[in-house]
């Protein structure tokens, strides 16, 4: 399994803001099981930092298996911003997956913010989308984070209906600003030490969508560093602080064990299962 190398690859971040299978078939409503909600909103798969499509292939293909979404089509950043579309929407396709990948894989979160910016006004304007969730795993979780803040109130953009972040590096990675027991959260669920990539969140929280949903998943590899590895459960949970209260509703999932690490966990059955309940479940 491809792993990704935080200690090396996100050196930047220290120096990044916020400003920072076949053709598929289409699934009608008819064919979704019963436990599951049938609609016209698109879900939205971003990886993580030096990521690509098999950061969230498991998790589309278990979607897929289990009858409630399907991808249609797949959206390519080229390293210049242009964004080209792969793939075939017809109009009654339900629970459509979009799957982003961004070919500078290794851009500032600004950079990939504001591409994400365009993937989402194009997918407005071509297939008309007009609400999405979001599903993240590590950086993708912040990209998509300071997308809703950024510009949730922008009207050429579809609205953020959920969000599911998997393994967010809110507040700092392991190795890179932050340690195993450096950070702590108080009763309010503030952390102590709060980066100055994780402030410029805070600062816009105000402005996440109050009707959007969050799910927060996490990992602890339960070895006594608190950590997935690469992030801490304190910079995981972080994100708690800046949007309980403002988003519709905030929750949490923390996944313990050998298979809680980084990169496990967006091949981890756990939260597959878990994102199909909270994206499409009824």
């Amino acid at each position: 399994m491809k792993r990704v190398n935080f200690c090396t690859a996100l050196l930047w971040l220290g120096f990044c803001g916020l400003l920072m299978i076949s053709r598929p078939v289409p699934v009608h409503a008819s064919a979704a099981t019963d436990y599951l909600h049938s609609t016209h909103t698109a879900t939205v798969y971003v990886h993580g930092y030096n990521g690509g499509t098999y950061t969230t292939n498991d998790l589309i293909k278990a979607a897929d298996k289990a009858g409630a979404a399907q991808k249609t089509v797949e959206a390519t950043v080229s390293k210049t911003g242009k964004v080209i579309f792969t793939g075939k929407w017809p109009k009654d396709t339900i629970n459509p997956i979009v799957q982003v990948v961004f070919k500078k894989n290794n851009a500032a979160p600004s950079r990939q913010t504001a591409w994400l910016y365009k993937v989402l006004a194009d997918l407005k304007k071509t297939y008309g989308v007009t609400k999405y969730n979001g599903v993240g795993h590590s950086l993708g979780c912040n990209v998509l984070v300071n997308e809703a803040l950024l510009h949730s109130h922008d009207t050429r953009l579809p609205k953020l209906n959920k969000l599911m972040t998997i393994a967010g590096p809110f507040n700092g990675v392991v190795g890179l600003g932050d340690h195993p027991d450096m950070n702590r959260l108080n009763s309010k669920e503030a952390p102590a030490i709060m980066n100055t990539t994780y402030l410029a969140m805070l600062r816009l929280r105000k402005h996440f969508p109050s009707n959007a949903k969050v799910l927060n998943v996490f990992g602890d590899l339960h070895n006594g560093t608190k950590t997935d590895h690469y992030v801490s459960v304190p910079s995981a949970k972080s994100l708690g602080y800046i949007l309980r209260g403002v988003a519709k509703s905030y929750q949490e999932l923390e996944v313990k064990g050998k298979n809680a690490e980084h990169s496990d966990l967006h091949d981890n059955a756990t939260v597959s299962k878990a994102m199909i309940r909270f994206l499409w479940g009824k």
